[in-house]
């Protein structure tokens, strides 16, 4: 049976058939209660489309209308996806987590400033050494020991342009693993072997 929905209806098998039409899940019995129990009252003998719609607000859905399927599908595959991505998002931290804690992994600040250090200490060892050999470069190159000063100076400058150049910014690679063969097997790929 299928109803042109009016402002008005008369019987409680109209209301039941427009209630079931539009969707709801509500059995004969159910309507009888509910009308029994004052949640659908009657105007003058008859039922109002505005009291039957605010009635079936209460009721549940009896199917989802098509449209509506796709849009909940697709909310629940995103849903389901948005959760896959948090597990694995929180299972890579745990791993990195523990990854850091057994050691295998450094802040960057710490490479940084020990990079820093090192370069800064291995720039004042070469410096002491241009200073104590200079006498020695100076005669090899058959040169004055008085103008030793300027051969320190000169290699001081090219030392500080080398250490400038290594002070930017570099991408390291960084194995991970026993160390030993990984160090070998690098090794003999340098030399060619």
């Amino acid at each position: 049976m299928n109803h042109e929905p009016s402002e008005i209806f008369k019987t409680t098998g109209d209301v039941l058939a427009y209630l079931q039409e539009s969707g709801r899940k509500i059995e004969k019995s159910k309507l009888y209660e509910d009308i029994k129990a004052g949640h659908l009252k009657k105007s003058e003998g008859r039922f109002r489309k505005r009291d039957i719609d605010r009635y079936a607000a209460r009721l549940p859905l009896s199917t989802t209308p098509d449209g509506r399927v796709k849009e909940v599908e697709d909310r629940q595959r995103r849903k389901d996806e948005a959760e896959i991505r948090i597990k694995e998002a929180t299972a890579r931290r745990e791993e990195i987590r523990t990854a850091v804690m057994e050691g295998q992994y450094v802040r960057r600040e710490q490479v940084d400033q020990e990079l820093a250090a090192r370069a800064m200490t291995l720039a004042s060892g070469l410096k002491s050494q241009f200073e104590a050999a200079a006498l020695e470069l100076v005669s090899t190159v058959g040169g004055e020991p008085k103008k030793s000063r300027a051969l320190v100076m000169a290699l001081e400058e090219v030392l500080d342009g080398a250490l400038t150049e290594y002070a930017k910014t570099m991408e390291f690679e960084v194995l991970l693993g026993d160390g030993e063969n990984e160090l070998d097997e690098l090794d003999r790929e340098e030399s060619g072997e």
